[in-house]
């Protein structure tokens, strides 16, 4: 068998542009041995020089373009195989065996794999450096906040770590009576023994050192009745701790979906309407009398909390915006362009649609309150929407099948006259919405409407266990002050009582028609 020099296996490579035949020529090798040049089944457009090889150089072009669109003379000889298989050939040279093109593919295999191990081994360490620095600055943050800026407002005091750790042993799971958004909320005991409720902000809920500051300062101008009153904070250690009124009743939503263990029966129709009332009133403070005037943004049954006589205090000032003021011209905007913010179900459409918060978005909100207090229902639930499950029951006379039968017995045209203002709460549009001293004045009327007999009845409280207890003196004095009680006295009152008075509530004297 003739023994060959050398044969090189190029085909399938993706080799482009032109064939230089020069290349037999730069090579020194006996010209009794024979060379094969297999370029076959490539890109090659063209040949470079004189196309005609020595006897014992064998080459190659099938398969590439210049075989078809070339107008060299011979070319044609070269693309085509002869009769003898090119493999038996190459079997025969000593430079490139049978085989070499999956040791190609191995060797591609590998380089391939270890490529992807170093990037795979170079995207971890990326990411634990990554990690690492943001725990670092996340440490070097809450360690710029740590440190003890304390501000003297009265009413409102600085609380130590020390203190309110202790409070509320340990910031112990038993302790916890609420979680939101904000962060988590525990019971505490101080010293003197005063019941508190303290609000730690979680660790995405962090503010700098002048937001948290500018936040409790704001938080101690709002004075009512109505409003969950803000007793300090803590500033220490990289914590940040909101410190309230402790509220031993909850809130309103667990009264409403029977979750609360303090009473079985549920509030009866007086004692909700003294809720709606409350928390009108508190809210009404916010738009009228705060300064500056505030919208809460989130008002939901979840924040309205109850104390021991039931009294509704509204909380949760965390999404609250303050009212623009006027500007050059004297003009104040009636709305703040804001980032839509808020509970699902409580939001006003409106304000989901053009961003723009106003004083009747917190009383569309305020509706989907007074229909839960009728209803018992959650604004949504299994696809269902309060407002739009009223209104059929009310379009389909069917009113009964959707009242909340724990709150006992009450007189039809107050129920009538309590579920119409919640409706008209909800309007889709904000200019036929009322007012909120017009929600206060129509609660008025209707708790005017009631028996004597009933408001008495229903003003009860919870003692320290837990348990109904008769209302005290005090107690009944208050509820008389903050509501008409006779439906005579009550109808020489509506057209005397000032937005201002209904915010104080005081009642000013009647004046006879």
């Amino acid at each position: 068998m003739e023994q060959f020099h050398e044969a090189w296996q190029l085909e399938n490579n993706l080799l482009t542009g032109s064939f230089p035949t020069t290349i037999w020529q730069n090579i020194s090798f006996s010209r009794k041995a024979k060379l094969i040049i297999d370029i076959g089944n490539n890109l090659l457009s063209d040949i470079f020089g004189d196309l005609n090889p020595p006897e014992n150089v064998t080459l190659r072009l099938s398969g590439n373009p210049v075989c078809k669109n070339s107008n060299i003379q011979r070319i044609g000889q070269f693309c085509v195989l002869e009769g003898r298989d090119i493999d038996e050939e190459f079997a025969n040279s000593t430079i490139c065996p049978k085989g070499g093109k999956r040791k190609t593919g191995i060797l591609v295999a590998i380089i391939i794999a270890a490529v992807a191990c170093v990037l795979a081994i170079s995207a971890i360490i990326m990411l634990l450096m990554f990690r690492r620095n943001v725990k670092y600055q996340h440490l070097i943050s809450r360690k710029r906040m740590s440190s003890s800026v304390c501000i003297k407002i009265d009413g409102v005091k600085s609380f130590t770590l020390k203190e309110l750790t202790h409070a509320t042993n340990k910031f112990d799971i038993s302790s916890k009576v609420g979680e939101g958004g904000y962060g988590i909320v525990y019971k505490g005991i101080l010293s003197d023994e005063t019941f508190v409720a303290v609000k730690r902000a979680g660790e995405n809920s962090l503010q700098g050192q002048k937001e948290f500051l500018t936040e409790i300062e704001l938080l101690s101008r709002l004075h009512h009745r109505n409003l969950v009153s803000l007793t300090g904070y803590c500033n220490e250690d990289g914590e940040q701790m909101l410190v309230y009124e402790f509220m031993p009743n909850g809130t309103l939503r667990e009264w409403i979906s029977g979750k609360s263990k303090k009473c079985k029966e549920g509030l009866s129709f007086f004692m909700r309407l003294r809720i709606a009332m409350g928390a009108s009133k508190g809210i009404l403070y916010l738009h009228t009398e705060a300064n500056p005037p505030i919208y809460h943004r989130d008002i939901k049954a979840s924040n309205i909390l109850l104390d021991s006589n039931f009294t509704a205090k509204v909380a949760d000032f965390g999404l609250s915006r303050l009212i623009p003021y006027s500007d050059e011209d004297g003009h104040v905007p009636n709305y703040v362009s804001t980032v839509v913010k808020g509970t699902p179900g409580y939001l006003d459409p409106e304000y989901m649609m053009t961003h723009k918060l106003t004083d009747k978005s917190d009383v569309y909100s305020l509706g989907i309150v007074f229909l839960e207090l009728l209803t018992g229902m959650h604004p949504i639930s299994r696809g269902k929407n309060i407002v739009r499950e009223v209104n059929l029951a009310c379009q389909s006379g069917k009113i009964d099948s959707i009242i909340d039968n724990r709150m006992g017995e009450y007189p039809p045209e107050c129920l009538d006259k309590f579920l119409a203002l919640a409706l008209s709460c909800c309007e889709d549009h904000p200019e036929e919405r009322p007012s909120m001293i017009d929600v206060v004045r129509e609660l008025e009327d209707i708790i005017a409407l009631l028996p004597e007999t009933e408001i008495s009845l229903s003003d009860v409280s919870l003692d320290n266990s837990g348990k109904m207890a008769p209302p005290s003196s005090s107690s009944s004095s208050a509820t008389t002050s903050g509501f008409i009680t006779t439906r005579k006295d009550q109808q020489h009152m509506s057209s005397y009582v000032s937005g201002s008075d209904l915010v104080s509530d005081v009642i000013p004297t009647i004046v006879p028609r």
